[in-house]
């Protein structure tokens, strides 16, 4: 039929009691390629106490296998949560989950720090994440950090802060830094039953020496442009590109409507060639 293969389990083994709360010796299931297992104490009446260890393993290849932990402890209205990852992905996270079962009180924090290399089929890896958040859905703020390496490409330096309510999510810093230069993004996406977006670009001081032979490796790329989606029509204002002592310069805006598929720019220029030349300067 096209679906997904029905996954199926080939051992499952458990052994434990229960009265008024579930006693769990070893609980372990076999689903090639998963398996996991789980040991403690789970309530089974208010305040839904909780005290379990759990442990699951993906062999993702024959060469390499994920292995996630976990540790969960207090009422089931004031969760504490551990987490590590070993494997490709490395990772350790603190989580206070408070509120459940309801979720219009539901609110929390996570801190976690991790990487990941070597995933099969990723080519790439992450370094340094550092991700910190807090709030609840209603209320949140949440700051992201870490370093993106790819091959051939440059490596860049994530900053993210952002916030949010049930209508708006809001981006307060968004840094990307990259050959020896900075793309910031700041901006905001309205959550109501219009979505709507607005977003301002700036690129300060890129250096494409290392990617470009024949860049001028006195030219450093810097602009910017504003954007507005307003769930119909997408408008981009103030496009600025220079880079000096290049006199390569490029300025205009546009706007492209959703609905009649109308485009509209105006661009102006001077000695658009790529990579930039310094001419005479």
């Amino acid at each position: 039929d096209g679906g997904a293969a029905p996954l199926e389990i080939q051992r499952a083994a458990f052994a434990g009691r229960y009265a008024e709360a579930l006693e769990i010796d070893s609980l372990a299931l076999d689903m090639a390629p998963y398996s996991a297992s789980a040991d403690g104490r789970l309530g089974l009446a208010s305040p839904w106490n909780a005290d379990l260890d759990l442990e699951a393993l993906w062999t993702v290849d024959d060469e390499t296998t994920q292995a996630l932990s976990a540790a969960v402890e207090g009422p089931l209205d004031a969760l504490e949560i551990q987490l590590t990852g070993s494997g490709p992905l490395e990772a350790r996270a603190r989580a206070a989950i408070d509120g459940l079962p309801s979720t219009e009180s539901l609110s929390g924090s996570v801190s976690l720090s991790g990487s990941l290399a070597d995933w099969p089929g990723v080519a790439g890896r992450l370094d340094g994440v550092e991700l910190e958040a807090q709030g609840s859905l209603a209320d949140w703020q949440a700051e992201l950090k870490g370093r993106v390496e790819w091959p051939e490409q440059p490596t860049v330096d994530v900053t993210l802060a952002a916030a949010g309510t049930n209508d708006r999510i809001t981006i307060s810093r968004g840094d990307l830094a990259l050959l020896d230069g900075h793309v910031r993004v700041t901006g905001s996406a309205g959550l109501g039953d219009t979505l709507t977006a607005d977003a301002r670009l700036a690129l300060e001081n890129l250096d494409f020496t290392t990617m470009y032979p024949d860049w001028p490796s006195q030219a450093r790329l810097s602009g910017g442009l504003e954007a507005r989606w307003d769930g119909q029509v997408l408008r981009v204002a103030d496009i600025e590109l220079r880079a000096p002592p290049s006199p390569m310069t490029l300025t205009g805006s546009g706007s492209l409507d959703s609905t009649t598929e109308a485009l509209a720019v105006q661009l102006e220029w001077a000695s658009l060639v790529w990579p930039p030349g310094l001419g005479d300067a």
